[in-house]
């Protein structure tokens, strides 16, 4: 990994940037990187954008192991692709003539928003690709992105469409927990979305539970649209116990919102819900899936509201491990 020179900065529209913020201790990232990068080499790209995937990590140590950087040297040196390596002090350096570059942000500091932030200022383009740390990104998922949101010039956010792996044979809480995405609620799901620089006014907060919402109702959902060809692949939680938690995290999320960020929700909720069409297209089976999400949405909003009553918010931010793990690259 190198070390490299400040130089003259290139036009921010022939660049793209596609941030991942990453915990320290994610354990398969290798496998985002390498989706992401196929999907930057596809001909349906402009020939002359250069782009540079920004894997910012956060919670990084000089003493303790860090699985997201030696997956990001390893990557670098398999598909031969440029990688540089920053803390957090670090100055923006300028443009370079490779198509495609890796560059690693190391922070000290933890969270998700701190991370966010961070490539955000770091970025050179007029849009900015964001993608979770433990997907699978679709061969022409960048390329829609970035079709789609240069074919609306008033629209400031375009949402990919979000696939759950899972199976018939999977567990009861991995398949409950995928039916919703069968549907499309008009917000931001965080999997993989492209944003333009200058939608938001500010930083987004440290310490949110739920960056996928505050970041829909900050930008506006009648900003914001999704490009069903642009798909991302993801592993929803297999366990029950990870479910329970995930769904708690949500919950909370919510709730801390409305009472630190009451006046976002002035134009309406973070989400609008096609109840008819799900009723419509569910099936037989599906009858008992419905009943546990509606058993687990009740259960975990009173978990939450006890959370916060009791002070032991910390709980809320255990990792989901389960839907880290992937069997085969995507």
């Amino acid at each position: 990994m190198r070390i490299k020179n400040l130089l003259t900065p290139e036009p921010a529209d022939s660049r793209l940037t596609i941030g991942i913020p990453c915990r320290v201790d994610e354990p398969d990232v290798g496998g985002t990187l390498a989706s992401l990068v196929e999907a930057c080499r596809v001909a349906t790209l402009p020939r002359d954008l250069h782009i540079e995937i920004v894997l910012c990590i956060n919670g990084w140590t000089e003493e303790g192991p860090c699985p997201p950087l030696v997956a990001a040297r390893e990557l670098s040196a398999r598909l031969s692709i440029s990688c540089w390596q920053y803390d957090e002090a670090a100055r923006r350096p300028g443009g370079d003539d490779e198509p495609l570059v890796l560059t690693v942000l190391l922070s000290r500091r933890m969270g998700k928003a701190i991370a966010w932030n961070m490539i955000r200022q770091w970025s050179a383009s007029q849009a900015i690709v964001f993608c979770d740390a433990d997907v699978r990104v679709h061969l022409d998922a960048i390329s829609a992105l970035y079709a789609a949101l240069h074919a609306s010039p008033t629209v400031r956010l375009v949402a990919s469409q979000q696939v759950p792996v899972v199976t018939a044979t999977d567990s009861w809480p991995r398949r409950a927990a995928a039916l919703p995405y069968r549907f499309y609620f008009h917000n931001v799901t965080g999997g993989l979305y492209i944003i333009r620089r200058d939608a938001l006014a500010g930083e987004m907060p440290e310490g949110l539970l739920f960056e996928d919402a505050w970041l829909t109702l900050t930008v506006g959902r009648q900003w914001i649209q999704q490009e069903p060809r642009a798909q991302v692949f993801f592993l929803p939680p297999a366990t029950w116990r990870d479910w329970i938690a995930e769904r708690t995290r949500t919950e909370a999320g919510k709730r801390q919102l409305h009472r630190s960020h009451p006046h976002l929700f002035a134009h309406g909720p973070a989400a609008k819900y096609p109840w008819r069409a799900f009723v419509r297209s569910l099936r037989l089976g599906d009858v008992p899936l419905v009943g546990l999400l509606l058993a687990v949405r009740m259960y975990t909003r009173l978990r939450a509201w006890w959370i916060f009553r009791e002070g032991r918010s910390q709980e809320l931010w255990r990792v989901v491990g389960s839907s880290k793990q992937w069997k085969t690259p995507r």
